[in-house]
């Protein structure tokens, strides 16, 4: 049973509790990690919305003393500095990251192992560095693989970077400083088990072969930073809102449609 309350921007509210296994709105169970009647952040599904959304984040919560409200559905968390602040979004609210210490950590369970991914965001990069709004780390593989991770480089490239078993990272790239710094934008990407697509803005940026399906394992999910060997990396000083990921390659269409809200 989900019990919800007030009104969000796809007709429901954000704010929920969940029994343990309850239904999440994306066709599975959401059991928080710390028990039956955990608090979760979860936003039913609109019919608006592309089909195939396992994992949705709408990053509408307001931090209270040094703890954020849990993020959204399968347990996001951030403890102590770590937390980002809420801030005016794309969307609603969104999360302010200080590029110090701010991280969401998003439990794994068994969410993100898809053979085709879309991941979708809206991003606000407020300085040129190298900076990673989600990633997946992939540690069997090496301590700095992802399985996947949308990031910018030290020089502006918004990369989408994957691992698919060897020791390191492919990335398909856009030129530099294609991600202009301090205002809102829509970023994208997509592997359909061939090919790599990244976005910007709804417009296509970089694509790539890759045969090879992902690499994947236990690390959590990662926002606002990336985790390599335990030591958190990547910090992004900006905002970020409505993180989304798909259980197949969006079309372009789709993904215009998704930068066009």
């Amino acid at each position: 049973m989900l019990l919800l309350a007030g009104c969000g921007r796809f007709g429901f509210g954000e704010h929920a509790f969940s029994d343990a296994g309850a239904g999440d709105g994306f066709g599975g169970a959401i059991d928080a990690p710390d028990g039956p009647m955990a608090p979760v952040d979860v936003k039913m599904i609109d019919a608006g919305l592309p089909p195939g959304l396992v994992v949705w984040l709408p990053l509408d919560d307001t931090s209270a003393a040094s703890v954020a409200d849990v993020v959204s559905g399968f347990g996001g968390t951030c403890t102590g500095t770590e937390c980002p602040t809420s801030t005016a979004g794309h969307h609603g609210n969104a999360f302010l990251f200080d590029g110090t210490d701010d991280c969401i950590v998003v439990a794994n369970m068994g969410q993100f192992g898809q053979a085709q991914i879309t991941l979708a965001a809206w991003v606000r990069q407020d300085v040129t560095k190298s900076v990673s709004f989600v990633s997946k780390p992939a540690t069997s593989v090496s301590s700095t693989a992802d399985s996947w991770q949308l990031e910018t480089l030290s020089t502006g490239e918004l990369s989408f970077t994957t691992s698919h078993g060897s020791m390191s990272n492919t990335r398909i790239m856009s030129a530099a400083g294609a991600l202009p710094i301090g205002s809102w934008h829509h970023i994208a990407a997509t592997f359909d088990g061939a090919t790599k697509v990244l976005y910007l803005d709804g417009a296509q940026l970089a694509a790539g072969a890759q045969s090879v399906p992902f690499a994947y394992d236990v690390p959590p999910m990662y926002i606002g930073c990336d985790d390599n060997n335990g030591t958190r990396v990547e910090r992004v000083a900006g905002a970020i809102d409505d993180v989304q990921l798909y259980n197949r390659a969006l079309t372009p269409a789709e993904i215009q449609m998704l930068a066009a809200m």
